[in-house]
């Protein structure tokens, strides 16, 4: 098999080719969820490298999560995070926590700029991956997310510094039982394997030890998370104070333990600045940021042009994000033409996706409507939830196996069960309704105002010039528009459209005139989704 020219070319040097509609919009599609017409239009009016600046932004930290309905004596509209816990309404917040992280997916462009902050916010969730039903408490979960969103494209040092003390991830991985007399080893297994330095080759552990995990866990005792208020506390008694001894892997380093709490902090910043100082790590980090936003597919010569040079620029730049980011997203690689399409989106982009590049106005509530809210994106969530991706819930500390699970990969998103799930959603949202949470109310796609962004809505070729842009990564052949216009005309000649639509133009409160155009919109959207180009990004 040939390899892919993409691959054998591949080069970080600054791109110079086109800037487009369509490289504007692969850039889009890859960090954010979904791409507007909007998002493109903006993206593409500026040179390339002030589009990836623009995006490679944090965003403000949103307003904490409201209680949707009124709840154990807290008013809808307050938030819930401060308020007395009752362990009986844990359900119920977790499904609150998740609603309103689906709204801010949702939001990410509406009435401001749009950032990578929520695609970031969840690569972190993923690579720190915690359970919520483990936890059991959705006010740590919420503080872990606000974490995310904090370093969202900052410090991966002080991130694992963080992370290492986040209450929500010392209940998650038993960091709280970790004492002197019975170390748990989980964290201090995790923090090498899964968060910094990696396995190694071929399922190895080439890069530390058995010894070193146990090393680290005695570094990790004597921290507990307590509530409230929602904290993290050192027990000097339950420390080990001795001195811990590494492996060659970490060039034989001890660090030099004590028995105060300034003492552990010092032993946990060096255990954290040696495991840096492994290359292995800056290399790990950088593997995992590709897969997520470029392909999965790493071979010799990516590891050599692509993920060995940005590890040096992480390393130069003290392991922030950042720059690292800028560098792969302006690189000629990165528009390289074969890796669009080369991801297929998982189940968070491909709803959340949709409904921002083809919104429907039941998902963008009025601030104040709290229920109206929390039933719109709780119907999103549960929708990704039935194609294998629940919010705050991955499936083991690993994170979704889509993400690691070689030679796979991105196909695990795709199997029978899922296919057709998928499908029920665009048929659902673009024909038949969507049944909302509330198990009362449907809704569609809005296809006439969607179609009214359209420069000249009254010409069929340029409406499906426009729907495809959005919807796939490369632009539709002839032939593909060919096929969708047969969906909306029948065979007959684009007058027939043109008189269509300003006929209900013309009287827009007629409704057998805009069911007309509506039932064609209908149609041609859902075969537009439907088609296996929208699958992927």
């Amino acid at each position: 098999m040939k390899t892919p020219a993409y691959i054998t070319t591949a080069s970080l040097e600054e791109y110079t080719g086109s800037w487009t509609r369509v490289q504007a919009a692969h850039l889009g599609r890859r960090l954010l969820f979904g791409v507007t017409r909007d998002n493109i239009a903006r993206l593409s009016s500026m040179p390339m490298s002030e589009a990836v600046d623009s995006l490679l932004m944090v965003s403000q930290q949103p307003p904490s999560p409201p209680a949707y309905s009124t709840l154990n004596g807290i008013q809808q509209g307050s938030t819930w995070l401060d308020a007395p816990y009752d362990l009986r309404f844990e359900p119920d917040w977790l499904l609150m926590l998740q609603a309103w992280w689906v709204g801010e997916m949702l939001y990410q462009s509406v009435d401001k700029p749009p950032t990578i902050t929520e695609k970031m916010t969840l690569f972190w969730h993923n690579h720190f991956a915690t359970e919520a039903n483990m936890v059991n408490d959705a006010r740590y979960m919420y503080k872990q997310n606000a974490l995310f969103r904090q370093y969202a494209l900052g410090n991966f040092k002080e991130l694992v510094k963080h992370i290492t003390l986040d209450p929500a991830m010392l209940r998650f991985l038993n960091g709280s039982d970790n004492v002197k007399e019975h170390p748990n080893e989980n964290f201090g297994r995790e923090l090498q394997e899964l968060f910094t330095v990696g396995k190694g080759t071929s399922g190895s552990t080439t890069t530390y030890t058995e010894e070193d995990i146990k090393q680290a866990a005695r570094i990790l005792t004597g921290w507990i998370e307590v509530t409230p208020p929602i904290s993290v506390v050192f027990i000097a008694d339950n420390h080990d104070s001795g001195n811990k001894q590494f492996s060659a892997s970490y060039g034989n380093t001890i660090i030099k333990g004590g028995e105060a709490e300034k003492d552990a902090r010092k032993e946990l910043d060096e255990l954290i600045t040696m495991i840096f100082a492994n290359q292995e790590t800056s290399k790990f980090i950088i593997r995992k940021l590709y897969c997520w936003f470029v392909d999965c597919n790493i071979n010799e010569t990516i590891e050599k042009n692509i993920i060995a040079p940005l590890a040096e620029i992480f390393i130069k730049n003290n392991y922030e994000i950042k720059p690292v980011l800028q560098t792969l997203f302006k690189s000629t690689h990165f528009y390289n033409e074969a890796i669009y399409g080369a991801i297929i989106k998982n189940p968070v982009e491909y709803v959340v996706g949709t409904i921002r590049a083809f919104p429907s106005a039941t998902f963008y509530p009025a601030s104040t409507a709290y229920q109206e809210q929390y039933i719109a994106w709780r119907t999103l969530h549960k929708t990704m939830a039935s194609i294998q991706m629940e919010l705050l819930s991955p499936p083991n500390v690993a994170g979704w196996p889509a993400y690691w699970q070689k030679p796979s990969f991105y196909q695990i998103w795709i199997n029978l069960a899922t296919l057709q799930k998928r499908s029920r959603f665009i048929t659902d949202v673009c024909s038949d309704g969507l049944l909302l949470d509330d198990k009362t109310t449907n809704t569609l796609i809005d296809v006439i105002p969607l179609a009214m962004q359209s420069s000249t809505p009254d010409d069929i070729n340029v409406l499906i010039n426009d729907w495809c842009e959005i919807a796939f990564p490369l632009p539709a052949p002839d032939e593909v528009k060919k096929q969708l216009k047969q969906i909306v005309l029948n065979g007959l000649p684009d007058y027939e459209w043109i008189a269509e639509w300003n006929a209900y133009v013309s009287n827009p409160a007629d409704t057998q005139k805009k069911k007309n155009v509506e039932d064609k919109l209908r149609g041609l959207l859902r075969y537009i989704l439907s088609m296996a180009e929208y699958q992927v990004s």
